[in-house]
Protein backbone atom coordinates (compact mmCIF):
# COMPACT_ATOMS: atom_id res chain seq x y z
CA UNK A 1 0.00 0.00 0.00
CA UNK A 2 1.53 3.29 -1.18
CA UNK A 3 1.97 5.96 1.53
CA UNK A 4 -0.41 9.21 0.65
CA UNK A 5 1.37 12.44 -0.29
CA UNK A 6 -0.17 14.17 2.82
CA UNK A 7 1.13 11.16 5.91
CA UNK A 8 4.67 12.00 4.33
CA UNK A 9 4.50 15.13 4.48
CA UNK A 10 3.08 15.10 7.86
CA UNK A 11 6.03 12.58 9.38
CA UNK A 12 8.25 14.90 7.38
CA UNK A 13 7.37 17.69 9.57
CA UNK A 14 7.34 15.71 12.39
CA UNK A 15 11.08 15.08 12.15
CA UNK A 16 12.04 18.39 11.87
CA UNK A 17 10.32 19.39 14.76
CA UNK A 18 11.42 16.55 16.96
CA UNK A 19 15.13 17.25 15.55
CA UNK A 20 14.41 21.15 16.05
CA UNK A 21 13.25 20.35 19.59
CA UNK A 22 16.26 17.78 20.38
CA UNK A 23 18.30 20.62 19.35
CA UNK A 24 16.85 23.02 21.81
CA UNK A 25 17.21 20.53 24.43
CA UNK A 26 21.25 19.94 24.11
CA UNK A 27 21.75 23.92 23.70
CA UNK A 28 20.01 24.38 27.07
CA UNK A 29 21.39 21.14 28.34
CA UNK A 30 24.76 22.65 27.32
CA UNK A 31 24.23 26.06 28.26
CA UNK A 32 22.90 24.54 31.93
CA UNK A 33 26.69 22.87 31.99
CA UNK A 34 28.46 25.74 31.06
CA UNK A 35 26.23 27.56 33.88
CA UNK A 36 26.99 24.86 36.37
CA UNK A 37 31.11 24.95 35.26
CA UNK A 38 31.20 28.62 36.09
CA UNK A 39 29.18 28.13 39.05
CA UNK A 40 31.67 25.24 40.30
CA UNK A 41 34.46 27.87 39.37
CA UNK A 42 33.26 30.59 41.35
CA UNK A 43 32.42 28.85 44.42
CA UNK A 44 36.23 26.92 44.67
CA UNK A 45 37.85 30.32 43.86
CA UNK A 46 35.37 31.61 46.97
CA UNK A 47 36.51 28.47 49.45
CA UNK A 48 40.48 29.00 48.05
CA UNK A 49 40.29 32.69 49.03
CA UNK A 50 38.93 32.07 52.38
CA UNK A 51 41.25 28.88 53.31
CA UNK A 52 44.15 31.25 52.08
CA UNK A 53 42.87 34.34 54.08
CA UNK A 54 43.10 32.22 57.20
CA UNK A 55 46.27 30.61 56.49
CA UNK A 56 47.68 34.23 56.16
CA UNK A 57 46.51 35.30 59.45
CA UNK A 58 48.49 32.44 60.85
CA UNK A 59 51.30 33.03 59.79
CA UNK A 60 50.47 36.15 61.29
CA UNK A 61 50.56 34.88 64.60
CA UNK A 62 54.04 32.89 63.78
CA UNK A 63 55.01 36.49 62.71
CA UNK A 64 54.03 38.19 66.40
CA UNK A 65 55.31 35.72 68.45
CA UNK A 66 58.75 35.80 66.58
CA UNK A 67 58.77 39.35 67.33
CA UNK A 68 58.37 38.78 70.64
CA UNK A 69 60.96 36.26 71.01
CA UNK A 70 63.53 38.24 69.92
CA UNK A 71 62.75 40.98 72.26
CA UNK A 72 62.30 38.45 75.05
CA UNK A 73 66.07 37.33 73.99
CA UNK A 74 67.78 40.49 73.52
CA UNK A 75 71.39 40.11 74.04
CA UNK A 76 73.91 43.43 74.27
CA UNK A 77 75.76 41.69 72.12
CA UNK A 78 74.06 41.08 68.87
CA UNK A 79 71.08 43.10 67.42
CA UNK A 80 67.35 42.33 68.21
CA UNK A 81 66.14 41.95 65.18
CA UNK A 82 68.02 40.73 62.27
CA UNK A 83 65.95 41.40 59.23
CA UNK A 84 64.67 39.66 57.14
CA UNK A 85 62.88 37.01 58.73
CA UNK A 86 62.06 34.30 56.41
CA UNK A 87 59.39 31.84 57.43
CA UNK A 88 60.12 28.01 56.23
CA UNK A 89 57.82 27.04 53.63
CA UNK A 90 54.88 25.72 54.71
CA UNK A 91 52.27 23.31 52.68
CA UNK A 92 49.14 22.31 54.35
CA UNK A 93 46.49 20.41 52.11
CA UNK A 94 47.56 21.47 48.75
CA UNK A 95 48.27 25.24 49.81
CA UNK A 96 51.74 26.53 50.15
CA UNK A 97 52.81 29.62 52.50
CA UNK A 98 55.75 31.92 52.92
CA UNK A 99 55.88 34.68 54.83
CA UNK A 100 58.87 37.32 55.59
CA UNK A 101 59.04 40.17 58.06
CA UNK A 102 60.62 43.40 57.10
CA UNK A 103 61.72 46.22 59.12
CA UNK A 104 59.48 49.04 58.49
CA UNK A 105 61.93 51.66 59.69
CA UNK A 106 64.21 50.62 57.21
CA UNK A 107 62.53 53.38 54.94
CA UNK A 108 61.97 57.21 55.06
CA UNK A 109 58.63 57.86 57.28
CA UNK A 110 56.82 60.21 55.18
CA UNK A 111 54.59 61.39 58.05
CA UNK A 112 58.19 62.63 59.77
CA UNK A 113 57.78 65.46 56.47
CA UNK A 114 56.43 68.24 59.11
CA UNK A 115 60.43 67.88 60.69
CA UNK A 116 62.73 70.43 57.69
CA UNK A 117 65.76 67.93 58.20
CA UNK A 118 63.36 65.12 56.94
CA UNK A 119 61.97 67.28 53.90
CA UNK A 120 66.14 67.42 52.75
CA UNK A 121 66.08 63.80 53.34
CA UNK A 122 63.05 63.08 50.82
CA UNK A 123 64.16 65.68 48.13
CA UNK A 124 68.15 64.41 48.37
CA UNK A 125 65.84 60.63 48.03
CA UNK A 126 63.90 61.73 45.27
CA UNK A 127 66.82 62.74 43.09
CA UNK A 128 69.24 59.20 44.06
CA UNK A 129 66.16 57.30 42.34
CA UNK A 130 65.50 59.58 39.75
CA UNK A 131 68.44 61.58 38.39
CA UNK A 132 66.43 63.05 35.47
CA UNK A 133 64.57 65.26 38.17
CA UNK A 134 66.28 68.29 39.04
CA UNK A 135 66.61 69.51 42.23
CA UNK A 136 64.41 72.07 42.59
CA UNK A 137 61.66 70.02 40.90
CA UNK A 138 62.29 67.40 43.90
CA UNK A 139 61.78 70.09 46.51
CA UNK A 140 58.21 71.09 44.76
CA UNK A 141 57.42 67.44 45.11
CA UNK A 142 58.91 67.28 48.70
CA UNK A 143 56.60 70.31 49.82
CA UNK A 144 53.69 68.91 48.28
CA UNK A 145 53.67 66.34 50.65
CA UNK A 146 54.53 68.14 53.57
CA UNK A 147 51.20 70.33 52.39
CA UNK A 148 49.58 66.98 52.25
CA UNK A 149 50.10 65.71 55.67
CA UNK A 150 50.33 68.92 57.20
CA UNK A 151 47.10 69.83 59.66
CA UNK A 152 45.51 73.58 59.45
CA UNK A 153 46.04 74.49 56.29
CA UNK A 154 43.04 75.14 53.94
CA UNK A 155 42.40 76.15 50.42
CA UNK A 156 46.63 76.03 49.37
CA UNK A 157 47.67 76.49 46.08
CA UNK A 158 47.99 72.83 45.97
CA UNK A 159 44.66 72.48 46.91
CA UNK A 160 43.83 75.16 43.64
CA UNK A 161 46.00 72.46 41.36
CA UNK A 162 43.88 69.50 42.95
CA UNK A 163 40.65 71.12 42.04
CA UNK A 164 41.51 71.18 38.28
CA UNK A 165 42.07 67.40 38.60
CA UNK A 166 39.71 64.51 36.47
CA UNK A 167 38.31 64.21 39.03
CA UNK A 168 39.06 67.39 41.52
CA UNK A 169 40.39 66.43 45.13
CA UNK A 170 41.76 68.36 47.69
CA UNK A 171 44.54 67.24 50.22
CA UNK A 172 43.45 65.58 53.30
CA UNK A 173 45.90 67.60 55.16
CA UNK A 174 46.70 65.19 57.82
CA UNK A 175 48.67 62.54 58.55
CA UNK A 176 49.16 59.70 55.28
CA UNK A 177 47.22 56.60 56.38
CA UNK A 178 48.58 54.34 52.90
CA UNK A 179 51.47 55.02 50.64
CA UNK A 180 49.31 54.68 47.88
CA UNK A 181 48.03 58.58 48.76
CA UNK A 182 51.98 59.24 47.33
CA UNK A 183 50.25 58.80 43.77
CA UNK A 184 47.84 61.76 44.53
CA UNK A 185 50.53 64.61 45.50
CA UNK A 186 51.48 67.00 42.98
CA UNK A 187 54.33 66.25 40.89
CA UNK A 188 54.31 62.27 41.45
CA UNK A 189 54.55 60.48 38.36
CA UNK A 190 53.65 56.63 38.25
CA UNK A 191 57.52 56.00 37.29
CA UNK A 192 58.87 57.94 40.16
CA UNK A 193 55.96 56.55 42.62
CA UNK A 194 57.61 52.57 41.79
CA UNK A 195 61.40 54.16 42.22
CA UNK A 196 60.15 55.59 45.48
CA UNK A 197 57.94 52.62 47.12
CA UNK A 198 60.86 50.59 48.12
CA UNK A 199 62.65 53.52 49.85
CA UNK A 200 59.30 55.15 51.96
CA UNK A 201 56.66 54.15 54.12
CA UNK A 202 53.87 55.53 55.84
CA UNK A 203 53.88 54.78 59.50
CA UNK A 204 51.58 56.07 62.15
CA UNK A 205 53.93 57.58 64.72
CA UNK A 206 57.02 59.62 64.11
CA UNK A 207 59.96 56.99 63.76
CA UNK A 208 63.74 56.90 63.39
CA UNK A 209 65.31 55.47 60.71
CA UNK A 210 66.87 52.31 61.47
CA UNK A 211 70.81 52.05 60.25
CA UNK A 212 70.95 48.41 60.16
CA UNK A 213 67.87 47.91 57.17
CA UNK A 214 68.20 51.26 55.21
CA UNK A 215 68.10 50.77 51.90
CA UNK A 216 71.17 52.51 50.00
CA UNK A 217 69.59 55.34 48.55
CA UNK A 218 68.17 55.73 51.65
CA UNK A 219 71.13 55.84 53.42
CA UNK A 220 72.77 57.78 50.83
CA UNK A 221 70.49 60.73 50.94
CA UNK A 222 71.10 61.92 55.03
CA UNK A 223 73.59 63.59 53.41
CA UNK A 224 75.67 64.79 50.21
CA UNK A 225 78.87 63.73 51.80
CA UNK A 226 77.69 60.36 51.97
CA UNK A 227 79.20 58.95 48.39
CA UNK A 228 77.66 55.68 47.07
CA UNK A 229 80.94 53.77 48.21
CA UNK A 230 80.83 54.46 51.61
CA UNK A 231 76.79 53.34 51.76
CA UNK A 232 77.97 50.03 49.72
CA UNK A 233 80.88 49.30 52.60
CA UNK A 234 78.30 49.86 55.16
CA UNK A 235 75.67 47.67 53.61
CA UNK A 236 78.36 44.78 53.39
CA UNK A 237 79.88 45.47 57.07
CA UNK A 238 76.06 45.29 58.35
CA UNK A 239 75.08 42.14 56.51
CA UNK A 240 77.98 40.13 58.16
CA UNK A 241 77.66 41.46 61.31
CA UNK A 242 74.48 43.93 62.15
CA UNK A 243 75.62 47.30 64.10
CA UNK A 244 73.96 46.72 67.84
CA UNK A 245 74.80 50.43 68.84
CA UNK A 246 75.12 53.85 66.27
CA UNK A 247 78.95 53.98 68.25
CA UNK A 248 79.78 51.47 65.37
CA UNK A 249 78.84 53.85 62.76
CA UNK A 250 82.86 54.95 64.13
CA UNK A 251 84.50 53.64 60.86
CA UNK A 252 81.92 55.66 58.37
CA UNK A 253 81.95 59.42 60.01
CA UNK A 254 80.11 61.01 56.85
CA UNK A 255 77.33 59.18 57.69
CA UNK A 256 78.01 59.27 61.50
CA UNK A 257 79.15 62.81 62.23
CA UNK A 258 76.20 64.33 60.11
CA UNK A 259 73.71 66.29 61.44
CA UNK A 260 70.67 64.65 60.35
CA UNK A 261 72.25 61.04 61.79
CA UNK A 262 72.16 62.79 65.36
CA UNK A 263 69.02 61.44 66.80
CA UNK A 264 67.07 60.38 63.54
CA UNK A 265 68.74 57.16 63.75
CA UNK A 266 68.19 53.60 65.40
CA UNK A 267 69.49 49.97 65.41
CA UNK A 268 65.90 48.74 67.24
CA UNK A 269 62.51 48.99 65.91
CA UNK A 270 59.00 49.26 66.77
CA UNK A 271 57.40 48.67 63.27
CA UNK A 272 57.26 45.80 60.96
CA UNK A 273 55.80 44.32 57.61
CA UNK A 274 54.74 41.58 57.35
CA UNK A 275 54.25 39.82 53.68
CA UNK A 276 52.27 36.76 53.31
CA UNK A 277 52.02 34.98 50.29
CA UNK A 278 49.61 31.74 49.94
CA UNK A 279 49.23 29.76 46.98
CA UNK A 280 46.27 27.03 46.47
CA UNK A 281 46.22 25.25 42.99
CA UNK A 282 46.74 28.08 40.19
CA UNK A 283 45.49 30.53 42.94
CA UNK A 284 47.93 33.15 44.62
CA UNK A 285 46.95 35.58 47.40
CA UNK A 286 49.39 37.56 49.17
CA UNK A 287 48.17 39.28 52.52
CA UNK A 288 50.65 42.41 53.71
CA UNK A 289 50.42 43.59 57.68
CA UNK A 290 51.90 46.33 59.51
CA UNK A 291 52.92 45.04 63.11
CA UNK A 292 53.92 47.11 66.01
CA UNK A 293 55.81 46.29 69.14
CA UNK A 294 55.56 47.66 72.13
CA UNK A 295 55.56 47.20 76.06
CA UNK A 296 52.58 46.74 77.82
CA UNK A 297 52.80 45.90 81.86
CA UNK A 298 57.21 45.68 80.89
CA UNK A 299 56.11 43.00 78.47
CA UNK A 300 56.84 42.44 74.85
CA UNK A 301 53.31 42.63 73.03
CA UNK A 302 52.33 43.17 69.07
CA UNK A 303 49.41 44.87 67.95
CA UNK A 304 48.17 44.81 64.22
CA UNK A 305 48.25 48.36 62.78
CA UNK A 306 46.74 47.39 59.36
CA UNK A 307 46.20 44.71 56.92
CA UNK A 308 46.22 45.04 52.80
CA UNK A 309 45.24 42.07 49.90
CA UNK A 310 47.95 42.60 47.59
CA UNK A 311 50.08 45.86 47.05
CA UNK A 312 50.21 48.50 49.43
Amino acid sequence: MKNKPGIISQSGTAIVVALFVTALVAAAATAMIEHLSIDTRRTELILNNNQANLYAQGSVAWAMDQLINDLNQKQSSRVVDRTPIISPNNTINNATISSVIEDAQGRLNLNNLTDAQYQTVLTRLITLVAPQINQTAAHNITLAVVDWITQGLHDTSFDQAYKKMNPPYLSPHRVMSSISELRLVKGMTPALYTLLEPNVIVLPDRTKININSAPIPVIMSFSPNITLETAKALDQLRRQSPLITLDMLGNFPDIKNNSFAQGNLTVTSDFFLLKTHVTIGDQDSTLTTLLMRLLKNSQPAVNIMWQSKGTL
